[in-house]
This record gives C-alpha cells, sequence and structure tokens, in this order.
C-alpha cells in the first residue's frame, strides 16, 4: 500500500474527524520516454501478410515487426536433418511485406524422443542438440532477422508439473543458445524468456 494511503488510513483511526477534512492529491502529468512506432509488434498468423485485405487493415496500425514461432520439432525433427520450409516460407512472407520479423526459438517439450511428459532437456544428452539447433537457425536468418528471442513463458512452468523447467537448467541451456546465436549472428539483440509473471507462477 503506497506510504499516502497508509498515512490517510492511521490518521482516519486516530483522529475520525479527519475524515470529514477535505484531502488534496496533487498530480502532476510528465512524458518519462515517448514509446518510439518500431517499439510495437504483433504475432505471426499464417498467410496474414500475403493477403491484402489483412495489409490493409494492418497498415493502419503503428507497428514495424511481426514475432514467429521457430519449433525445433518443426526444423530439425530428427540428428542431421534440417527442414527449413515453414520458416522459409514465413520470413519470406513478412519481410516481403515490408516489416521485421523477430524469431522465437521455441522450447516445446516434445521434441525428438521426448513427450509433453517427458520434456527433452531432462535428457542431457539432448542439450547440445538444442545449441546446435539455436546456431543453424541464426545461420541460416541472419541476413533477415536482428532480433531473436530464446523461449517462451518459461516462467510459467510449474514444479509440480512433469514438463517444469528447473531455473539453473534453464538459465544453462538460455546461455548456450545466446551465445550459438551470437556466433552466427554477431551483430543481432537476444532476449527472452518472453513473459510477465513469476518464474514459478505455474
Amino acid at each position: 500500500m503506497p506510504a499516502r494511503y497508509v498515512f490517510l488510513l492511521l490518521t482516519a483511526v486516530l483522529n475520525p474527524a479527519a475524515l470529514a477534512q477535505p484531502v488534496k492529491i496533487a498530480v502532476t502529468d510528465e512524458v518519462v520516454r515517448t514509446i518510439p512506432a518500431d517499439y510495437y509488434g504483433i504475432q505471426y498468423h499464417r498467410n496474414t501478410y500475403s493477403a491484402p485485405v489483412a495489409r490493409a487493415k494492418l497498415e493502419q496500425l503503428p507497428f514495424t515487426s511481426v514475432r514467429i514461432w521457430a519449433y525445433p520439432r518443426l526444423f530439425s525433427p530428427e540428428p542431421g536433418v534440417w527442414d527449413w520450409s515453414d520458416l522459409d516460407r514465413e520470413i519470406s512472407e513478412v519481410v516481403a511485406a515490408g516489416y521485421v520479423p523477430i524469431v522465437c526459438l521455441f522450447q516445446g517439450e516434445d521434441w525428438r524422443t521426448s513427450t509433453a511428459d517427458d520434456p527433452w532437456w531432462n535428457d542431457a544428452t539432448q542439450h547440445a542438440a538444442w545449441t546446435e539447433a539455436a546456431r543453424a537457425l541464426a545461420t541460416r536468418y541472419a541476413d533477415d532477422v536482428d532480433t531473436w528471442i530464446v523461449y517462451d513463458e518459461i516462467n510459467y512452468l510449474s514444479a509440480e508439473r512433469p514438463y517444469y523447467f528447473p531455473l539453473n537448467l534453464s538459465a544453462t541451456l538460455y546461455l548456450d543458445a545466446a551465445r550459438a546465436i551470437r556466433d552466427a549472428d554477431p551483430g543481432s539483440a537476444i532476449g527472452g524468456p518472453s513473459g510477465f509473471s513469476g518464474w514459478e507462477h505455474g
């Protein structure tokens, strides 16, 4: 509770008559920072940016970037196997429409031999594959992508659930992926995980 309200509450308790007195609250309006137009972004939706009707509506909105999902289970389904068809199409679609692609390397529990109940990060032999996938992803799209996100809302995973991602392990694998991306795309910005609640919010 803000100190101002605590003070008023104590005053009312100690002196009930104070409640009948007018309270003056000063409000100031000051611009701390102006949010630039390139701050805003939107999520990718299939075929939206190549559809004239959708494009016409989107052009009225003040955003410049589009977040695209990169699922390891899709672009790296097996060791040594790479399928870039979906990402090639999506990134090309966004770039052709005049927007800036931001790629999110999604952690996805069910990758290769793992399942939602037994995610890949529980298997130490998969950790190197994660780093390799991050490096390959950044290498392929370094010319088109300047901003990368590692993980999505990983802080929502609950310790009571089988797909829990422990903080220390997730931080280690985040750094592994970030370093691999930086090696492949040195001038890029790398952030994440996206989310807005506490780490073990669940």
